[in-house]
């Protein structure tokens, strides 16, 4: 799934990180619960056999598509977080400042220059460092 972040769109990328961990949550909920149904369903009756061919088939490429969606899925956030964890501390608090607390780019800044006793300017830089360095990671 990462060609969907094409260009090299990290930004993009982090934001969406944590609904990629949940869709990937779901996707893998709905393939387990396809998988028990498909061990409970039985056929009751000769007659119904062509019926239930035809509902194993199209279970069959339902769960064809969803196993895909899966490992897609999971390349993608297993990907991010190995890069996530290859940052360094102070990295990583600037990446967490701006793509996943609930504060505004504004407040990230102030907090940072804070935090870290550094201009606005320098602020920036070191986030332009952090998604270079995770775009290298993901991507060579």
């Amino acid at each position: 799934m990462l060609y969907k972040y094409t260009e090299f769109k990290v930004e993009k990328l982090l934001n969406d990180h944590p609904e990629n961990k949940e869709i990937l949550d779901d996707l893998r909920a709905q393939l387990r619960e396809m998988i028990e149904a498909e061990l409970r369903a039985k056929p009751e009756s000769v007659g119904e056999r062509k019926q239930t061919n035809d509902g194993i088939v199209n279970l069959l490429v339902r769960k064809e598509d969803l196993e895909r969606k899966v490992a897609d899925y999971a390349d993608t956030v297993e990907r991010t977080e190995a890069a996530l964890n290859r940052l360094t501390e102070e990295e990583r608090l600037v990446i967490d400042c701006f793509f996943y607390k609930s504060m505004s780019r504004g407040q990230a800044q102030i907090w940072l220059e804070r935090k870290l006793h550094i201009s606005q300017s320098e602020v920036y830089r070191r986030r332009r460092a952090a998604l270079d360095k995770i775009q290298r990671l993901l991507w060579g």
